[in-house]
């Protein structure tokens, strides 16, 4: 993904990433970034993981990546009006979100977390997908083969 996640990549390293294993990783994202201004850095990792894999030459339709958004991950998640009136300046975790998701990457945010934030779930960017609780977003997907990832 062209501008996110940047990469060095070596092809001799060990342990590289294959299309011949089932590639299922759900990564648990819920800190916040230090700059309203800057994407989320844990997004940003998420995207260093999806480099790697498509580097090590995994297609992506071979790439079974799901991130579970809550605690003070979830105002990357807002839309753009609602980050602008928050934050005072556009959301930049949206073009992030919408590059992850042009590699198949699923994007969700807790309900539990928007409750407490205060927030509505109408507030939350419309290609994000909700969920009851990151938790059982995670351990739904660990009880069905993921490897888990906090980010």
């Amino acid at each position: 993904m062209k501008g996110y996640g940047e990469i060095h990549y070596d092809r001799s390293a060990a342990f590289q990433p294959t299309p011949d294993l089932n590639n299922k990783i759900v990564f648990k994202v819920g800190k916040a970034g230090a700059n309203a201004s800057l994407p989320n850095p844990a997004l940003e990792k998420v995207a260093q993981v999806v480099n790697l894999y498509v580097a090590a030459g995994v297609p992506v339709n071979k790439l079974n990546f799901v991130v579970a958004v809550n605690g003070g991950a979830t105002p990357a998640m807002l839309d753009n009006v609602y980050y602008q009136k928050i934050f005072g300046t556009d959301n930049p975790n949206l073009k992030l979100i919408s590059a992850l998701q042009s590699q198949g990457v699923k994007v969700s945010i807790c309900d539990q977390a928007i409750a407490w934030h205060h927030y509505r779930k109408d507030w939350i960017a419309g290609s994000v997908i909700h969920t009851p609780s990151a938790l059982t977003t995670v351990t739904t997907l660990q009880n069905s083969g993921y490897a888990y990832l906090e980010m």
